[in-house]
């Protein structure tokens, strides 16, 4: 073979394995293309988690609207959004967030980073500058809790499908300890002052690591019960635990987890999954999660420590805390309590439960929309509600880009067909077992069905799941995949069966074209039932007045630095086509 045949042939090759590693190299990075987000500065998904500094002075929150957000305690202000690296679906969702004791530093993670190293990613941030000044990789499985040590120097990491906990230095990124102790979710952990650790673990068990991280004590319940919030008291002699399938609160000593008393949740409708200790030297115990009342969520709180007195008594009271299921609460030094949850909200309430402030999401409430989503004829109008259930109607039209605050009074806009002749589609409204005619349809591993509409020409079906917007023929055959960014709350099909329209859990209406399998429009309603901006997948949008402040562009800079955002009010003026709009359909 000739020197200049190998020389060539060398080149081919050098070719070849540069453009694969070229290839490799792009598809473990975060993508570079900018990102439409919603910004109406607060989450417009639930709120997972919430962590204040010593001296109360900053509220963090993580969302899955993949955001943390530093909020003032005293009013509520917002101060300062973090934004970690994004990606398509779950990616980049947040369930997770700590405040050092000194309120320097901010740990988020949840559903991060995965997409491009292949495992999960802990992200801490300076709250000062809000850059990125450490990322911890190469975790197992998604964060569900995080927790800062009483001096900052570590952090306790949580984490699902049974992989125990991590612990890292937060100075250094160094891995001080772990363990797979617990076979679920570990979901959730506290430090004592003294530096032990207590961790809940979806598989009945609470445990309690000493300071030399060895199991000291671990206590069993049940078969069946899932111990969800733990809290060591002011003095760590006593552990609260919440569950998260039942109203029990338990507390147990702080060394040894004995059982000692059971708080009385008589009258509890719900469970009680997180629990705090007041920390004001009024010995209160608080504790919330699903409990409501006519609706509305409560927080029960229990007076010396929840301990009844020798007739079995002991002094109950219950605050008001608007929003939805409550997600996590947290004692502050003057007695009053802040609260996070579904809705989303955010709340103070001060030390006698009257609210000090209230923060609610920007977006429609579309729970329960499901059969109140209405489309016309082409699917250029459509009709939702900005309150649960479908209440509050509005109708939203493409061709005249005008939002009106009344429901569709011509009855030229329809509902979703959910039966048709010799079709049985069943498990599509809360289940992960979608079945055609008895036959099985294959799900991802945790995602739930949500919502259902059949083509009205006969020639396929949607359903909209947790992670998906799925079309099957009728014969079973997976037709379109889209992961989509909120859960399904709703979806229908334009008479003419060309568009698909679904409504999401994070407020926002999107259209698709069957034919190419493709996002064709997407709407952000706000709910002061006023302001609306509409946006393509190719950044042009319309909107009204001010409604070109509600999203903007989020872009990625790399796996290991904050995300950069820029209102498209501010900076897309060349993107404002509402005549492109009108002309999409």
């Amino acid at each position: 073979m000739s020197r200049i045949l190998m020389v060539a042939i060398f080149a081919v090759v050098l070719l070849q394995v540069t453009a694969r590693v070229a290839e490799a190299a792009a598809a473990v990075a975060p993508t570079s293309k900018p990102l439409i987000r919603i910004e109406g500065g607060m989450h417009n998904a639930q709120i997972n988690r919430l962590a204040v500094d010593r001296r109360n002075r900053i509220l963090a929150t993580a969302s899955s609207d993949k955001t943390v957000r530093l909020w003032s305690v005293s009013d509520g202000a917002l101060l300062k959004v973090l934004r970690v690296p994004l990606g398509q679906g779950a990616e980049g969702q947040l369930f997770a967030v700590a405040l050092s004791p000194t309120g320097d530093l901010v740990a988020a993670g949840g559903w991060t980073g995965v997409t491009w190293d292949k495992s999960y990613s802990l992200y801490l941030f300076d709250v000062e500058s809000g850059v990125i000044v450490r990322r911890f990789t190469g975790l197992p499985s998604t964060i569900k809790h995080l927790a800062f040590s009483a001096d900052g120097r570590l952090i306790a990491v949580m984490l699902s499908s049974g992989k125990g906990i991590r612990i890292f230095r937060a100075t250094t990124g160094e891995r001080v300890s772990g363990n797979d102790d617990c076979q679920d979710d570990a979901v959730w952990g506290d430090f004592s002052a003294d530096g032990r650790l207590v961790v809940s673990c979806y598989d009945g068990t609470v445990y309690l690591y000493g300071r030399d991280w060895h199991l000291s004590a671990k206590r069993e319940f049940r078969q069946g019960v899932r111990p969800h919030g733990v809290a060591f008291s002011p003095e760590a002699d006593k552990v609260a635990v919440g569950f998260a399938d039942n109203p029990k609160v338990a507390v147990l000593s702080g060394q040894g987890l004995v059982p000692l008393y059971e708080a009385d949740t008589s009258g509890v409708r719900g469970n009680l999954w997180s629990v705090v200790w007041s920390n004001d030297g009024r010995r209160r115990l608080f504790a919330a999660g699903t409990h409501a009342s006519r609706g509305v969520a409560r927080i029960r709180w229990w007076a010396d420590e929840g301990v009844s007195d020798r007739s079995g008594e002991s002094e109950v009271g219950e605050w008001v805390a608007p929003g939805g299921t409550i997600t996590g609460i947290l004692p502050l030094g003057d007695g009053s309590l802040v609260f996070a949850s579904t809705g989303p909200s955010l709340g103070r309430l001060d030390a006698q439960g009257f609210t000090a402030f209230l923060k609610e999401s920007p977006s429609a409430n579309f729970a329960g929309l499901h059969g109140r989503l209405l489309a016309s004829q082409d699917g250029t109008s459509v009709q939702f509600g900005f309150g649960g259930g479908g209440t509050l109607p509005a109708v939203f039209s493409v061709r005249d880009l005008r939002l009106s605050n009344a429901p569709d009074s011509t009855g030229n806009l329809k509902g979703p067909v959910e039966s048709s002749p010799g079709v049985t589609i069943d498990g599509w409204d809360g289940g992960n077992e979608l079945t055609l005619n008895g036959r099985g349809l294959p799900l991802e591993s945790g995602e739930t069905t949500r919502c259902l509409a059949i083509d009205p020409k006969g020639r396929y079906f949607v359903v909209g799941t947790s992670l998906n917007l799925r079309v099957y023929t009728l014969a079973g055959s997976l037709r379109t995949r889209l992961p989509i960014v909120a859960e399904a709350q709703g979806v229908t099909v334009s008479g003419d069966g060309r568009i698909i329209v679904m409504a999401l859990a994070n407020g926002t209406i999107h259209w698709y074209r069957v034919a190419s399998g493709r996002r064709l429009l997407s709407l952000f309603p706000h709910r002061d039932r006023q302001r609306w901006v509409v946006w393509t997948p190719a950044y042009f949008y319309a909107a009204s007045r001010d409604g070109d402040k509600l999203i903007g562009w989020h872009r990625n800079q790399s796996a290991s630095r904050e995300a950069l955002f820029y209102p498209i009010g501010r900076h897309g003026s060349g993107y404002n086509r509402p005549d492109l709009i009108r002309k999409l359909f």
